[in-house]
């Protein structure tokens, strides 16, 4: 699974979505703030960016569910606090 991580200012849920729709037929999971998507299921987010653990069960459960790509809005609290530090980022887009 490719596994793009969107950070900065403004933009990230615009860009996550944005890829969502450009890689839908090949399948993607997206985690950002407003919820996180895998297939059908969605759940209402309480952070932009979730705890580490929860990080990696949702990419684990988009590996299961046959999701070639994975969108994560990454936040600066995140990045400070190790939150992706173990995920393996194929492309990293920055907003400002």
């Amino acid at each position: 699974m490719k596994v793009v991580g969107v950070t900065g200012t403004n933009g990230k849920t615009t860009i996550t979505y944005l890829l969502e729709q450009i890689f839908k037929e090949e399948g993607i999971g997206v985690l950002g703030t407003i919820n996180y998507r895998v297939g059908d299921r969605v759940v209402p987010a309480t952070q932009t960016t979730p705890g580490a653990l929860e990080v990696q069960a949702f990419l684990r459960e988009m590996a299961r569910a046959g999701c070639h790509y994975a969108a994560l809005e990454v936040s600066s609290h995140a990045l400070d606090q190790c939150r992706v530090a173990d995920v393996d980022f194929q492309v990293a887009i920055f907003t400002n």
